[in-house]
């Protein structure tokens, strides 16, 4: 059984859809290159869940996480997502794989419940299930904006630990408004 690596879309309607499409595909291919089984999961896998009530009544009375910016309450709704799933791996689904392995995830969870990546939003982290309670918890008694920002998961739960930090060279995360051309040109790139 190979090791699973998920992703969370939730349809925002003012995006084009075929981009959203393209970049959840350019990602499959290059996590199962690496040895991943891909799974993508949506708002139905975290609905229903007390943990998601109350989130999401937390986001809705927070006008940086209104209406207006969906893509906000995917980055923290995805993690109840990941704990009706079980817990594991969660990436981005505009994130790369160019060289991170089920071993190399394997070693890092021996380490630790809980990976994230310092200084930024996590595009790529891993929980186990009761973690991802833990972390649905510090959301729900947290401070998640500043000054309309919201504030990065690693800031939230005050996370410290550098074990991802070596991952930088085994990811892909674009930059550009068009990701899926810069991540097809990289996925070329790989695929060599």
């Amino acid at each position: 059984m190979k090791k699973k690596i998920y992703a969370f879309y939730q349809s925002i309607p003012a995006w084009p859809q075929s981009e959203e499409f393209a970049r959840a595909n350019l990602w499959k291919q290059s996590w199962q290159k690496a040895g991943w089984e891909c799974v993508m999961l949506n708002s139905s896998h975290a609905k229903g869940t007390n943990q998601q009530i109350k989130l999401g009544r937390k986001m809705a009375e927070d006008p940086t996480f209104r209406l207006t910016n969906q893509k906000l309450v995917a980055r923290f709704m995805r993690w109840c997502a990941l704990m009706s799933a079980g817990g594991g791996w969660m990436s981005d689904y505009d994130v790369l794989n160019i060289g991170f392995t089920p071993k190399d995830a394997e070693a890092l969870e021996k380490e630790n419940q809980l990976h994230l990546l310092l200084d930024r939003p996590s595009c790529v982290f891993y929980a186990t299930k009761n973690m991802c309670a833990n972390v649905i918890q510090m959301f729900l008694s947290s401070v998640l904006s500043d000054n309309n920002v919201s504030r990065n998961e690693c800031l939230i739960l005050n996370y410290s630990d550098p074990g991802l930090t070596n991952l930088a060279d085994k990811i892909f995360h674009p930059s550009a408004k068009k990701k899926s051309e810069e991540m097809a040109k990289k996925l070329a790139e790989i695929l060599k």
